[in-house]
């Protein structure tokens, strides 16, 4: 019996680079997967406090802010399929790049330089339960282009 599933997706500034996309989408592409739902968002403080509620009054949420927000954009999306969480998780690899799976872009373009505040770019988020995708999908993606 298939699962379908929707999952949330957004690259940071480190993973908006042609070779990571075209990467990405290859890979989702060969696990059956389809970017259902896609726009390029310039998000407000106020939003990321929301999606990131848990770290919002951390003491190191203002770099993450000022990281996240280098290019001013983030493309966000939705891919969907059977089993679409676990496949892009799969696809993405670990938070921390050296703890990722050989193949996964975070493995193969995450790094973290601990002379920058000690900030990890990991190059692209994925929710990591379809009840979080849910939640960032409306947080993010109000108003999508559906593709």
């Amino acid at each position: 019996m298939e699962n379908q599933e929707e999952t949330f997706v957004f690259l940071k500034p480190d993973g908006q680079r042609i070779e990571v996309i075209s990467d990405f989408l290859s890979m989702s592409s060969m696990a059956g997967l389809v970017v259902s739902k896609f726009r390029v968002v310039s998000p407000t403080l106020e939003l990321f406090k929301q999606h990131y509620e848990e770290y919002k009054d951390a003491p190191f949420f203002g770099d993450m802010y000022a990281y996240l927000m280098r290019t001013g954009i983030i493309p966000a999306m939705i891919l969907s399929g059977e089993n679409a969480v676990k496949k892009v998780r799969e696809i993405v690899g670990a938070t921390k790049p050296w703890e990722a799976q050989r193949g996964s872009i975070r493995y193969k373009y995450g790094f973290h330089e601990p002379g920058i505040g000690g900030i990890l770019y990991n190059v692209i988020h994925a929710a990591d339960s379809v009840g979080n995708a849910t939640r960032e999908e409306n947080l993010w993606l109000p108003h999508p282009i559906t593709v």
